[in-house]
């Protein structure tokens, strides 16, 4: 809880537009200007269903919605919760109807085009100081209440391993207080589910969208469920507690919901999921649930598929990295053997199936590879867990060893190593095969099997600049072959070499080149030009 703040006041956002509830969600920093967002309605009667259980201080609502419009909203607001303030969201078109909400007590609205950070936190920060004397009377039992959501959110993504001396210690709220257990807590039975979300490219910068957006289809999908999400520099941990019904419930339905999930989120950015579930269980057993749904997670992460936790998977035996017959390979310099032995280490982790094993490996390796190395960047030595969870499966886990070790070998300049990192190599042979075609990194990070962010990662590192900016240069080294070894147009040329448009070819090429097309082929045509690749490189 912030120190400037005794309570947060309680807001639910009601509005048939997604992204506008989005909007508003993620436009300020909710919790500094002394609120906090408790929920979103993409109705009116889911609106009055949760205003009913999370006791909102404010509502902000459209106006325009079907079924029940917002000012019909109000109209039951006022008459079930009188000390609900309501603020109107409205586009300038639906302004006229301001002289009904007067009449309905409403003296706060929203235009839908001022959604920015400079118009709503002054709006609010006064809305705050009116509401102030009125709050102040239920802030006892809301404190309650926040404080229980918070130990549930904490408790949802906290290690497994920790979750049973927490529940034990931060639960008597919980089990005294039946009435705000039931707030959070209205059915019998519950799933847990686990995913980790990697996106396929650095979307980072805009985090605050990206989780109200997660969160935002995340409702939308399992519906009366409690929902965390942790933001990591490199993927999003997704867990949810979604009630059930048993009779009707199948793993079926779960995998639908997911396939589901991970579409509505990828309109909008590219999210790779992978995860588990938990056996359906009271939420009275929410260690147990959680450690399943953690587990089967695991699991998930070795078969590439959601995974439905399974008592019955048997231990394995974990295999024993043989850290003197590795670092024997890279002293030696022998980068075939060394590739051999590190995929058929591999190759036994997958069967062990195990995720501890998967980590303990993984460190040995980076381990050794800092002891051999001069100096290894700080990518080839990171060994967070965050670090190792962005990895979309074992396979990518396992490229970024053999890429780790090439960086070895070249640094050290021992025996046969290669020239360039062998994914970078992969990439750079996967242009020169496709420039003419209209080729993506995320393409050919999925020709690679890998995410499209470790290929830009260790693509940049290893060339200098980015994939895009590498094959624009690669394809206009290209293009300068042909002028000056043939008498294609430039039309022509711009398809020949990959580009589409050619006002953007002359455009880009006058840009890198310095010379229009014209002027470049007079000057040249009677001169050699440089490899592709040695200008390239």
């Amino acid at each position: 809880m912030l120190k400037k703040y005794d309570r947060l006041c309680r807001i639910l956002i009601v509005d048939d537009e997604f992204l506008v509830r989005v909007g508003v969600k993620t436009s300020i920093a909710w919790e500094k200007a002394g609120f906090t967002i408790i929920g979103e309605a993409a109705n009116a009667v889911e609106a009055l269903n949760k205003i009913a259980v999370l006791q909102p201080d404010v509502v902000v609502t459209d106006i325009s919605m079907p079924g029940m419009n917002g000012l019909e909203l109000i109209a039951e607001i006022r008459k079930k919760y009188p000390d609900i303030t309501c603020v109107i969201l409205t586009n300038y078109e639906d302004f006229k109807y301001a002289q009904n909400a007067i009449e309905l007590g409403v003296s706060y609205y929203l235009l839908k085009s001022d959604l920015n950070t400079d118009s709503i936190l002054p709006f609010f920060e006064k809305l705050r100081s009116n509401l102030l004397p009125k709050a102040t009377k239920t802030v006892l039992a809301y404190n309650k209440t926040d404080l229980l959501k918070k130990w549930l959110l904490d408790a949802l993504y906290i290690s497994h391993a920790d979750i049973h001396a927490y529940c034990i210690n931060c639960s008597d709220t919980y089990n005294k207080d039946e009435k705000i257990r039931n707030a959070f807590f209205c059915d019998d039975l519950y799933i847990a589910i686990k995913y980790s979300g990697i996106p396929k490219n650095d979307i980072t910068k805009n985090n605050d969208m990206i989780y109200g957006i997660i969160a935002s289809v995340a409702e939308i999908v399992f519906p009366r469920s409690t929902i965390n999400i942790k933001c990591f520099e490199y993927f999003y941990a997704i867990t949810i507690l979604f009630p059930i019904q048993e009779d009707k419930f199948t793993t079926s339905d779960i995998l639908k919901k997911t396939t589901v999930f991970e579409q509505k989120i990828n309109l909008y950015f590219t999210l790779k999921l992978y995860g588990g579930f938990s056996s359906v269980n009271s939420v009275s057993n929410i260690y147990e649930l959680l450690k399943e749904a953690e587990s089967a997670r695991q699991q998930s992460f070795f078969t590439e598929k959601f995974i439905f936790y399974s008592p019955t998977i048997l231990p394995t035996t974990q295999p024993v990295l043989d850290g003197i017959e590795l670092i024997r390979l890279v002293v030696k310099g022998d980068y075939n053997s060394l590739i051999e032995f590190i995929h058929a280490f591999f190759c036994n982790l997958r069967k062990a199936g195990n995720y501890t094993y998967l980590k303990t490996a993984f460190l040995g390796f980076i381990d050794i590879a800092q002891m051999t190395a001069k100096k290894l960047p700080q990518f080839f030595c990171n060994k967070d867990e965050a670090f190792i969870l962005s990895f979309l499966s074992v396979k990518e886990i396992e490229q970024h060893i053999i890429d780790t070790y090439d960086e070895v070998l070249k640094q050290n300049g021992w025996g046969s190593k290669k020239s360039l990192n062998s994914t970078v190599q992969k990439c750079m042979d996967y242009v020169s095969k496709n420039y003419q075609s209209n080729i993506s990194e995320d393409m050919v990070a999925r020709h690679l099997e890998i995410t499209q962010s470790y290929l830009s990662t260790i693509f940049k590192k290893e060339i200098g600049v980015n994939f895009i900016t590498y094959i624009t240069r690669y394809r206009i080294e290209k293009a300068k072959d042909l002028l000056i070894h043939t008498n294609m147009k430039i039309y022509e040329i711009a398809d020949a070499v990959g580009f589409y448009s050619p006002y953007y070819f002359s455009k880009i090429f006058k840009k890198l080149t310095g010379k229009s097309c014209k002027i470049f082929k007079n000057e040249h045509v009677n001169n050699n030009i440089k490899s592709v690749e040695e200008v390239v490189k």
